[in-house]
Parts: C-alpha cells; sequence; structure tokens
C-alpha cells in the first residue's frame, strides 16, 4: 500500500489492539482538553463511543472503492452518525462499547487482508463536508483506518491516565 504494505499495517492495528486491552476499564472520567480542530472535550466513552462507530463506517466506505467507487467520504448523514455514537457513547456500557470496538477492529484487519490483492494505488475522492482530496486507496486505509485507530488509542491512554493520576 502507498503508506506502508499490508504487513505493517495488520501489524500496526495488533498493536492499537493490544494496547487498548491493556488500557483499564474505569468509566467516563472526566472530559479531555479541548480538540483544536473541533473544540470538542470528550470523555473516555466518547473516545469509545467514536472510535466503536468509525471503524466499520470506514471499513464499509474503504470497501466500496476497492469494488470500484470512485470517492469516500462521510457526508452531512455520516457525520450526524458520528456525532450520535458519539453521544451515546457518553452513556454507555465501557464493555458494551470495548466489545464493538473489538468486532471493528476484527473487521479492519479482515479489510487489510482484502486489501492486499486489490489495486490499493488507485486515486480516489476523499470528500469531506468542506474538501474534496484526491488520494490512493492505500493512503486512505493507511490515514482513516490505522492512524485514526492509532490516535483515539492514545487519546484514550492519555485520558485513562490522568483520571489515575487524579487518584481514580
Amino acid at each position: 500500500m502507498s503508506e506502508g504494505d499490508p504487513a505493517d499495517l495488520r501489524e500496526r492495528v495488533v498493536r492499537a489492539r493490544t494496547r487498548l486491552e491493556g488500557i483499564p476499564a474505569i468509566g467516563a472520567g472526566e472530559p479531555g482538553p479541548p480538540d483544536p480542530e473541533t473544540g470538542e472535550r470528550w470523555t473516555r466513552l466518547h473516545v469509545l463511543g467514536h472510535t466503536a462507530e468509525m471503524l466499520p463506517f470506514w471499513c464499509a466506505q474503504v470497501r466500496g472503492v476497492l469494488a470500484g467507487g470512485e470517492w469516500i467520504g462521510r457526508g452531512e448523514g455520516g457525520y450526524e452518525m458520528r456525532q450520535a455514537a458519539i453521544d451515546a457513547g457518553a452513556a454507555g456500557d465501557e464493555a458494551d462499547l470495548r466489545a464493538r470496538v473489538s468486532a471493528g477492529v476484527d473487521d479492519l484487519l479482515s479489510l487489510l487482508d482484502e486489501a492486499g490483492g486489490s489495486d490499493v494505488s488507485r486515486e480516489v475522492e476523499y470528500r469531506g463536508l468542506t474538501e474534496t482530496e484526491t488520494e490512493s486507496i492505500g493512503s486512505l486505509i493507511e490515514r482513516r483506518l490505522v492512524r485514526h485507530l492509532e490516535s483515539h488509542v492514545e487519546q484514550l491512554e492519555e485520558l485513562t491516565q490522568g483520571e489515575r493520576d487524579d487518584g481514580a
């Protein structure tokens, strides 16, 4: 893949899963600092809710372009789904959210196997709410799924450590 070979991406996903499994379940905790781009302040359960939604969403999007689609993106409805998952995560059961994230990681690992024989160098459009970019399918897999998962695992680690440092 353009941003790394499938074996490397698979290894990164497995490492992210291992890190996630090592994070103790301690409930929502306090919101973290505001996201510089969105201003959102998420608790641990917001992160899990979003991750549980984003993995199957982006896996389905990538499968669509692997099957011949020309573009990938959320659109307005997709952003509403994203927000609903974040909001629901805040009131969700941590064990259920973690199980859904684990299923999403399984789906991502399957996608990486499927993509191995595909033309992941093919360029497709990424359509955001305000921007459109052209990017290879491999780059989209790396950025929208693998790196995205890694960043949310890191965010969860930081939020959990902050709670533990505060005596939780």
